[in-house]
């Protein structure tokens, strides 16, 4: 298996990059330790669905869902709004998506579960 990351030799991780789900954090590095923001998960899930077959394409058309839609990373709008328009990922109130907050645990289980029921 190739491993372009000097900071890991997990192979969950190794396979995850192999499928496309994750690229880490530079070409280099994975970054282990650190916490996910929820951009970065929503992302993750989305290339997890696309891995598993689905149709995962998604035109950003509605960017007035979040009022913080202008803190959302290019790379991860169009992930953010397939999971948004499936209902499996929302906002933290007041239409804030929060892109750079960090995912919390419990946040990672409800978009899990909403996954499982939804896919």
């Amino acid at each position: 298996r190739v491993n372009p990351f000097q900071d890991t030799s997990d192979e969950e991780i190794l396979k995850a990059y192999a499928i496309g789900i994750t690229n880490g954090v530079s070409t280099t590095e994975f970054s282990p330790d650190t916490k996910i923001t929820r951009e970065q998960m929503a992302t993750m899930m989305t290339r997890a669905l696309s891995a598993a077959g689905e149709d995962t394409a998604y035109i950003t058309s509605n960017e007035d869902l979040f009022v913080d839609h202008s803190n959302i990373s290019e790379y991860a709008l169009s992930s953010v709004y397939f999971m948004a328009d499936k209902g499996i990922i929302k906002g933290v109130g007041n239409n804030v998506f929060d892109s750079k907050g960090m995912a919390t645990i419990e946040q990672s289980i409800l978009i899990s579960e909403r996954m499982y029921q939804t896919f």
